[in-house]
């Protein structure tokens, strides 16, 4: 089928991100359709007129009923290959595109009243990089890889000055999602993991007259807050911060109305304190609040060099080691909890945590322990503990991605309660997994459930679900259980539409009602027939 369906929008409930996305998968939706109509009226048309020219490879034209061509291309042994042209009755061009070895290949167009509405690149049948959607209001720009999007989506104001950027990883959002003014500013920032939101914050808001109002933040080229702070009638109004291009704060200031407040009282009582060595060098810098050490102080050798940096909290030491002049971590650390005890030790360079790391409970036994490779990510196996010293869950990672076998143990040490693999980040192959409350089995394939799962309860052994899946799309009869271990619900799927006969019973088991459905649409109630259009 040449319209596509995201299989993950069928395999879960649409997130707030889906629901604001609903304006793109319309377009696309609308873009598919013509396209899925158009090809369907070719291949009918070829069964219908060319079955005497199953060889070789014919140009063919087809018209409308007013003599108008509807479409030409070419055939080969009777199916469309090669470019291929399809128009309105009116003569205009609807679509145009290329295909190698009778699948869709190439930049395919498409057009409606003239205007060129979508281009969509694909390889051996499937959506394989860019496609372009233009509206009359913007123009968004989707990477996709055999059919699922993935990379950064961009989308464009008339202009051309960018909109939107959000970051998708398997058909969902996943990272920092950007979207900007048709000025340029940033005005909201919204994290996503897996296609949900995290987080989101809306900043650098102007009124009606243009003016600035509450929160902004003003960034580097590389996206790096830069400053920040609150703007009342376009003017500063409060504390504002700025930061060097690693994101270390290197100044406060106040401002009243747009004015600096030079004696502010608060930054009064911040003082940065030097000590010096006998021949002048800076043998010591501290930074006080109030009398009390805050944030990071240096030790120098007579040189200049930095030998120890220790960062405080309330004039407590939160970490310990070396603050380079740039404001990276370097050589060993040690981290701690506000009590004092240790909480974590390890490498740090340029910033990034490198080598083996050990982190330990509030108690000091040890709570896990790993390994990071040179750009700061989790690499090879990592080991988490039970606060009785058990091992709890032994992992693996290919540069900062879950990679290799995963197993969760009670906290005996030797039981285990969830086990599976992870294939670049994804679960994939059989797969137990138990969360206190229920255990399922079944398989994953690329991070998506596949074929035949169980679900039972921890408690009481019986089952709670049985059901198939086809990458994720639940597919066939689908039994949900009540607690007594009686049918609580059986439904039937096709690729994840509603198909068949619905049951549902009551708590005795017994049958109280039956719904069926075709193609996601109700057709009988109780045997009643119902308005063919009602949709789930």
């Amino acid at each position: 089928m040449l319209f596509y369906t995201p299989l993950t929008s069928l395999a879960r409930t649409p997130s707030p991100a889906a629901e604001r996305n609903n304006l793109l998968v319309s377009n696309i939706f609308r873009t598919f359709v013509t396209m899925k109509y158009v090809l369907f009226v070719l291949v009918f048309l070829f069964s219908a007129e060319l079955m005497a020219q199953a060889d070789g490879v014919v140009f063919t034209q087809f018209k409308h009923r007013n003599g108008v061509v509807s479409s030409e291309g070419y055939l080969r042994n009777g199916k469309p290959d090669g470019y291929w042209k399809t128009f309105n009755e009116q003569g205009q061009l609807v679509s145009e595109g290329n295909r190698e070895n009778f699948l869709l290949d190439g930049v395919w167009k498409f057009y409606s009243n003239g205007e060129l509405t979508s281009e969509i690149t694909y390889k051996a049948g499937k959506r394989n990089g860019l496609t372009r959607i233009f509206t009359d209001r913007e123009t968004i720009v989707t990477p996709y890889v055999d059919d699922f999007v993935s990379g950064l989506r961009e989308i464009f104001y008339i202009s051309g000055n960018i909109k939107q950027r959000t970051p998708f990883e398997n058909g969902l959002e996943h990272g920092i999602e950007f979207d900007f003014s048709e000025e340029g500013d940033i005005t909201a920032i919204t994290e996503y993991r897996r296609g949900f939101i995290i987080s989101r914050q809306r900043i650098n808001r102007r009124d009606r007259n243009g003016w600035k109002q509450g929160a902004w933040k003003f960034f580097y080229p590389d996206l790096i807050v830069q400053m920040e702070g609150t703007f009342l009638n376009d003017k500063k109004n409060g504390f504002f911060k700025y930061y060097d291009t690693l994101g270390n704060l290197t100044e406060v200031k106040k401002f009243v109305n747009g004015e600096l407040e030079e004696s502010s009282q608060e930054l009064a009582n911040v003082e940065v304190r030097t000590e010096y060595h006998p021949n002048g060098m800076p043998r010591l810098t501290a930074t006080y609040r109030n009398g009390v050490l805050e944030g990071i102080a240096r030790e120098f050798d007579d040189s200049g060099r930095i030998v120890q940096g220790v960062i405080f909290q309330e004039g407590r030491v939160v970490a310990q080691g070396i603050v380079d002049e740039t404001g990276r971590f370097q050589d060993n650390w040690k981290e701690f909890y506000p009590d004092g005890t240790l909480r974590a030790e390890g490498r740090y360079r340029n910033g990034r945590r490198v080598g083996r790391w050990v982190f330990y409970f509030p108690d000091g036994t040890l709570e896990q322990e790993g390994r990071f490779n040179n750009n700061g990510q989790h690499h090879g196996e990592w080991t988490w503990y039970h606060p009785n010293g058990q091992i709890h869950i032994v992992q693996n990672y290919q540069a900062g991605e879950q990679d290799g076998m995963f197993r969760e143990f009670a906290d005996d040490g030797e039981t285990i309660v969830s086990e599976g693999e992870y294939v670049d980040g994804e679960r994939h192959g059989n797969w137990v997994i138990n969360t206190g409350i229920e255990r399922s089995a079944g398989r994953y394939r690329s991070g998506e459930r596949h074929g035949r799962w169980r679900i039972y309860s921890v408690n009481s052994g019986r089952p709670v679900f049985e059901g198939s899946f086809v990458d994720g799309v639940p597919n066939g009869r689908h039994v949900y259980f009540q607690e007594n271990g009686k049918i609580l619900e059986e439904r039937h799927y096709s690729m994840g539409q509603f198909n068949g006969v619905w049951k549902k019973y009551d708590e005795n088991g017994q049958l109280f009602v039956t719904i069926t459905y075709r193609n996601d649409d109700e057709i009988r109630y109780d045997h009643v027939r119902t308005d063919a259009h009602i949709r789930r």
